[in-house]
């Protein structure tokens, strides 16, 4: 529907609104399914399947909106074909944190900047959450057996229930559950926002260069799957580069 793509198309009026309707009821179901991962009421990779089958049906629809010829045209938008076999993979730098409405309650206050250096795995989680009371341990043994090696371990508390927003019930689940590392209160959402994060927990592997190398969501060790021996080979791979 840019203009561009319009008049190349020749596409009518109508064509126009019908295309806007169908992408506009995609990405309310796209959001509607975000949400429920969010709020828990579905798992991530449930939530995966259903978007995929409705960016398929949105495809589907292009096509018939479309006549023969306007079809044919849609490949000379796009440009010369690009060799991506020769691309490099980039990782996405991890953001700085946001002390807006956040506090670091626990430890010195950090910057990744001042980060570099190191390898760092930063987590998001909720005191309450059981999901990552689970991963609880993987962070105290990576940080016992990982410090001195040039690992530096970050807790991101975001609430999401009225008793994590308590600075004090918070402050008293981190003595409890016997966190040795510096953690920051994200009261307000703004890290969470900064980094995108959609659920709790989220672990995050930043190397050296201060880049996203690798992330996992939920429990490391949901089902018997080897989560965290995945992710600390990973660790032990960033800090022997």
């Amino acid at each position: 529907v840019h203009p561009d793509a319009v008049a190349a198309l020749e596409l009518s009026e109508s064509q126009v609104e019908k295309l806007k309707e169908t992408f506009t009821a995609t990405d309310e179901e796209v959001a509607k399914l975000q949400k429920q991962v969010a709020d828990k009421e579905m798992e991530a990779t449930d939530a995966a399947k259903d978007v995929a089958a409705i960016q398929a049906r949105e495809r589907q629809s292009l096509v018939g909106l479309l006549t023969r010829d306007q079809q044919a045209k849609i490949g000379t938008l796009l440009g010369k074909t690009f060799d991506f076999s020769k691309v490099q993979r980039t990782y996405p730098r991890a953001p700085e944190f946001v002390l807006e409405g956040a506090e670091w309650i626990q430890g010195e206050p950090e910057t990744m900047e001042d980060l570099r250096g190191k390898v760092v795995a930063v987590y998001f989680y909720a005191f309450q959450c059981i999901n990552c009371q689970r991963n609880f341990p993987h962070y105290k043994a990576w940080h016992d057996d990982m410090a001195d090696q040039g690992l530096v371990v970050i807790g991101i508390q975001r609430p999401e229930t009225s008793a994590e927003r308590n600075r004090e019930r918070v402050l008293a689940a981190v003595e409890k559950d016997g966190f040795e590392y510096p953690v920051l209160f994200d009261e307000e959402s703004g890290n969470w926002n900064a980094w995108g994060n959609t659920m709790w927990p989220t672990t995050y592997l930043i190397d050296k260069k201060g880049f996203i190398r690798r992330w996992w969501q939920g429990e490391m060790n949901w089902q018997g799957t080897p989560g965290e021996q995945q992710m600390r080979g990973s660790i032990e791979q960033l800090l022997a580069e």
